[in-house]
């Protein structure tokens, strides 16, 4: 049962867009384009020698928290950072295709049409 519901398609979909989610809020706040939320600290500027000044703030994050920043990031000024929070709140989730039978050249095929598709997102992994 473990494998059906921690490894099925929609829950790893909402698992990838999530972690893309804080990839991407990690690279705006690096690069100082964005402020880090409150409570986020632990998540964005945290390194392993401060781990006890974040202490407090990693026992305080919830999902609520991550959520609350979620859905006022679906508003903002970055169009990745928006669209994805919209993905998960909306329940816009990723698609996935078996690419194992495809040769190469089928596959960049592939790759190029879905690229030219404005509504489709591929996403590296």
């Amino acid at each position: 049962m473990y494998k059906h519901v921690y490894f099925h398609k929609t829950t790893r979909s909402a698992e990838i867009i999530t972690r893309k989610i804080l990839n991407r809020a990690k690279e705006l706040i690096t690069s100082k384009e964005m402020e880090c939320p409150p409570y986020l600290d632990v998540l964005f500027l945290s390194k392993p020698e401060d781990k006890e000044k974040y202490l407090t703030s990693y026992l305080e994050l919830d999902d609520m928290i991550l959520w609350y920043w979620f859905h006022q990031w679906v508003n903002s000024d970055d169009k990745l950072l928006s669209e994805l929070c919209d993905r998960l709140l909306n329940r816009k989730l990723l698609k996935s295709i078996d690419i194992s039978g495809i040769n190469v050249a089928e596959l960049i095929r592939l790759i190029i049409y879905v690229s030219s598709i404005p509504t489709m997102v591929l996403l590296n992994f």
